[in-house]
């Protein structure tokens, strides 16, 4: 979902710039503004483009983290929450006396989980 967003952003990034340049290189070819205010135009807009590209990519660090906490609630004191509940599931399979293969009950939590 995270790349889809991204990709979607640097999309829209891209269009907007072609766009603006186009606008910039017609307003100049009539005469309407000079090449250099056509320049100064584009650098500040590439600027602040650069600007909120760094204000996205922090936004999304940001929501990244905060999904990578949600789902680490809850997580052993060694931080493994898989590995502690593969522990867990292992004795009381062997307190109830039962040979189901512990690799096995770790790959369907792990498809759960992932």
């Amino acid at each position: 979902m995270f790349k889809k967003v991204f990709y979607a952003g640097v999309g829209l990034v891209a269009m907007a710039a072609e766009k603006v340049e186009a606008t910039v290189k017609d307003l100049v070819d009539k005469g309407k503004i000079s090449e250099l205010d056509g320049k100064k135009i584009l650098e500040d807009f590439f600027k602040s483009t650069e600007h909120k590209k760094e204000e996205f990519e922090e936004r999304i660090k940001r929501a990244t983290e905060d999904v990578v906490t949600k789902f680490g609630r809850g997580t052993s004191s060694n931080g493994n929450n898989l590995e502690h509940l593969v522990a867990r599931i292992e004795a009381i399979e062997a307190k109830l006396g039962i040979t189901h293969a512990a690799e096995e009950t770790a790959e369907k939590i792990e498809e759960v989980v992932l």
